[in-house]
């Protein structure tokens, strides 16, 4: 069962890495937080330079709602309506094994591409 055309867009141009993986998973369990990158660091176990850099491209591909209130940066899981079916999609696929790997596999051979390319 390959991935369908509308979930390669978003693993091509959003969720292209396992770190933004972590991320879109926790955010969707928790939709209406409002969290700094210290603690979805803490959350997802990755690093909170990891964390700043996938949630400003988050961000900018607006899945993610920056705001800074001149005290604390934090984000709140807000994805667009362009990117929102998508991400239903793909979590509803990460419910399915089969599916999941098939999702890794996509990300670590894309990877490896890129990684060859430079």
């Amino acid at each position: 069962m390959p991935i369908s055309k509308d979930i390669q867009e978003l693993l091509d141009n959003v969720i292209d890495t396992l770190v933004k993986w972590d991320m879109i998973a926790y955010l969707q369990l928790n939709p209406n937080d409002l969290v700094s990158p210290e603690d979805i660091a803490s959350s997802v176990g990755r690093s909170v330079s990891e964390v700043k850099q996938a949630l400003s491209e988050l961000s900018a591909c607006k899945i993610v709602q920056y705001q800074d209130d001149g005290a604390t940066i934090c984000y709140r899981f807000s994805p667009c309506k362009t990117w929102q079916p998508h991400i239903e999609k793909f979590t509803k696929m990460l419910n399915d094994r089969s599916m999941r790997w098939l999702i890794l596999n996509y990300l670590i051979e894309k990877d490896g591409k890129s990684q060859n390319a430079s």
